[in-house]
This record gives C-alpha cells, structure tokens and sequence, in this order.
C-alpha cells in the first residue's frame, strides 16, 4: 500500500523523484535519507506491479522466519546498502524496491546457509540453489536491460546476507 502511495504521489507530483530518488550528488552531500526513501518510488505502475509481485512472493517467508519488524528492518536496511552500493558504482538517478527486495533475498540465502539444524539437507541444497537462481536469473535481464541498476540489487542482496547471517530467526514453538 505504501508503494502504491508513493506512486501515485510521484504521478501528481513530478518533483518528488528529485527530492527522494537515490541521485548521487545529493547523497554525496549528506542527504542520506535518499538510500532509504528511493525504495519506496517506482518509474511507473509496470515498476511498482513487478516489485509488488516480488514482495508478495518473498516476503511472507521472510517474515514466517524472522518477523514483521525484523522483515521491514532487513527490507530497509537492506535497501540503504543497495543504494549506497549503487551511489558508488551508478551516476544515474536510481528507485524502487528491488534493492530490499533482493535484500530479503540475501537474508533468505543466510538462513539456508545457516540452517543445517533445522532443514533437511536436500530442502536446504533446493532452497539455497533457487535463491541462486532467482537472484542471478534477475541480475542477467538487469545485463540486457539498460536501465536497470544492479548494483543496487547486488549491494541489497549482500546486505540482506550480512543481516541474515548476524540476526538470528526467531523460535517457532513445536
């Protein structure tokens, strides 16, 4: 829903893409909310609907294993490293979801790597091979389509790892 906002405050006001987006030279100068507000800004309804799908898909998972709270935090902290990796590596304007989004996807890889406890070895090599498969099948069509910014997926999906591998899941009772 907040998505869906942003959009369609974005739509009625072109101004807010130059005030929140992730564009380099404002970062540079300490406006670092931007690493934060640019997930929630999309380049159009197809933008927005492709994430939205994405975060229907990845999400409840990862909010079954860590939580609500925990889910957000990873989804915005994850998000800020993508675009502080895309502000280093991207000099064009930057938004969307999808550095959290991948994000989520990096906590996701932490928690099979970690899990050998509490996956069965084949459930583990399946969930970690498609976490693999997702990740670089969405990094190949960010190779063949221009626009797109992949080192804000790669810096989001490093930084949901890093956060998966530090936050423990919480404890589901039996």
């Amino acid at each position: 829903m907040a998505l869906l906002l942003a959009y369609l405050a974005s739509r009625e006001n072109p101004d807010l893409v130059d005030r929140f987006a992730k564009v380099d030279a404002s970062v540079r100068a300490g406006q670092l909310w931007r690493l934060f507000t640019a997930s929630f800004l999309h380049a159009g309804l197809a933008h927005l609907a492709v994430n939205g799908f994405a975060l229907s898909v990845i999400g409840p998972t990862v909010e079954f294993l860590y939580g609500p709270v925990v889910l957000l935090l990873f989804f915005l902290f994850g998000g800020a490293v993508g675009f502080a990796a895309s502000t280093v590596f991207v000099p064009s304007p930057s938004l969307g979801a999808s550095a959290g989004l991948f994000a989520l996807l990096g906590t996701l890889l932490a928690f099979a790597v970690r899990s050998r406890d509490r996956l069965l070895p084949a459930v583990r090599r399946a969930m970690i091979r498609e976490i693999l498969t997702v990740a670089a099948f969405n990094l190949a069509l960010g190779l063949v389509v221009g626009f797109i910014d992949n080192a804000a997926h790669v810096g989001g999906f490093l930084g949901g790892l890093a956060l998966g591998l530090l936050v423990r899941p919480r404890r589901r009772r039996a």
